[in-house]
């Protein structure tokens, strides 16, 4: 009886709470009582604006909390918070500049409480803040552009460059849209016949501007595709047999089901309902199953002679040889069985160990359509192999391809059995 009555009671407590927050939000458009004003408790700086922590009236008619600044443009930009939180960024402030902030309640007919204002200053602004950060350097045939945003506010990056092809020069401009914390895009397909003078300017969605920054002028990194056969067709790149061991790792197993090994290397790229791709069938380490973490296997490649190694363009299994399905459609592109998640080494020869040089997840494109999916599986992930600092490798002749992971969840999936297409490029060793 005891445990009836608790219930209950709580069926009861439940109901009763559950009532007071439909009120809340029941239907209040004939209200027009302004409700109860917040008071502000405290104001912190941050780049690019301030935040506002307060205490909402108990009105039980509020629904949020809003803030109001002017800028001296004469432009007003506003801000809202649930009335379940306590606090409310206020961002797009410039530079050097005090902002009258107006903090009030809203209820649900839209009738304001009376402000409560306050001054304040952000620590800088975000397009100051990011300008400080940014980064630009030499790429191969590219220049990059690094850059933090702290506060992963939206800014427009306008990269202006002039471009020297066939001794002709042309003044160019291109626009970088992001709101990420971390950021480095790529201005890529140049050529090398002059520097490369660079200025940026940094907008966000507020009308604060850095103005014309100038980064001087980059003189590229050069590079091209390794050849893989001769004129005549024959091979140059060679792979070991699988199971023999160079410098103690075991080369891959890649014969599964229809998938071959030697078609990583054969310059065709996989499209479904054609075959060319490896598979390692679940056991490509040692080719033989049941082995522990089996596929965390190693694919390694005799290059024919000595190159310095630039970058890598990996290209995924579109889809196996029984699919119908062909171009135009998404297929297995950044999904199970293909390779996400590698490391690369070089064969140091001098002490015939296997020199780690980076390790590489290859990104999922976001918000693409199918077919958009399918050509960017399709032109392949490119990576560098000193991606911090872009450089060229030591001679080397053997690579090593560590495939770790496929794409399932957050890249950690072990089933990362088919490869289509390894490309490298460089420059032949002096």
């Amino acid at each position: 009886m005891k445990v009836k009555a608790l219930l209950f009671i709580a069926m009861m407590t439940g109901m009763l709470f559950c009532c007071k927050e439909q009120d809340r939000y029941m239907d209040k458009s004939g209200d027009t009582t302004p409700p109860g004003k917040p008071d502000i408790d405290s104001i912190q700086s941050i780049v690019g604006g301030v935040r506002v922590f307060y205490t909402p009236p108990g009105s039980i008619n509020v629904l949020q909390i809003k803030a109001e600044y002017t800028n001296s443009q004469g432009k007003t930009y506003m801000f809202a918070s649930s009335y379940f939180t306590q606090v409310l960024d206020v961002i797009g402030m410039g530079d050097n500049e005090d902002y009258t902030v107006k903090v009030y309640a809203v209820n649900r007919a839209g009738v304001a409480s009376e402000a409560q204002s306050v001054v304040a200053r952000p620590l800088e602004s975000t397009v100051s803040r990011v300008a400080k950060t940014m980064v630009v350097k030499p790429g191969f045939n590219a220049f990059l552009i690094d850059w933090k945003n702290q506060m992963a506010q939206s800014i427009n990056v306008f990269v202006h460059f002039t471009y020297t092809k066939d001794g002709v020069a042309r003044e160019l401009t291109r626009v970088l849209t992001s709101n990420d914390s971390i950021e480095r895009r790529m201005i890529e397909d140049l050529v090398n016949e002059a520097p490369i003078p660079v200025k940026i300017e940094i907008k966000d969605l507020y009308d604060n501007s850095t103005g014309l920054l100038d980064f001087g002028a980059i003189n590229l990194l050069d590079d091209a595709k390794i050849p893989k056969k001769k004129a005549s067709g024959e091979m140059i790149w060679q792979l070991p047999a699988w199971g023999d061991s160079i410098a103690g790792i075991p080369m891959m197993y890649g014969e599964g089901f229809e998938g071959r090994t030697w078609m990583i290397i054969d310059d065709v790229i996989n499209v479904a309902p054609t075959v060319n791709f490896c598979h390692s069938n679940n056991r490509g380490r040692l080719g033989v199953s049941g082995v522990t973490d089996a596929n965390v296997w190693n694919l390694m490649i005799d290059l024919g002679d000595y190159w310095e190694l630039s970058r890598i363009i990996t290209h995924q299994r579109h889809m196996d040889g029984t699919n119908a399905a062909g171009p135009g459609v998404r297929g297995q592109y950044y999904r199970s069985e293909n390779v996400g998640y590698y490391s690369l080494y070089i064969l140091n020869e001098a002490t015939m160990q296997w020199d780690s040089v980076t390790s590489h997840k290859i990104p999922v494109p976001q918000n693409m359509s199918e077919l958009e999916m399918f050509k960017k599986g399709q032109e392949g992930d490119m990576a560098y192999f000193y991606p911090d600092e872009p450089q060229y490798t030591p001679p080397v002749r053997w690579i090593r391809y560590l495939a770790r992971r496929n794409f399932d969840n957050n890249y950690t999936g072990t089933t990362n059995n088919c490869l289509s297409e390894l490309t490298l490029y460089g420059r032949k060793a002096k």
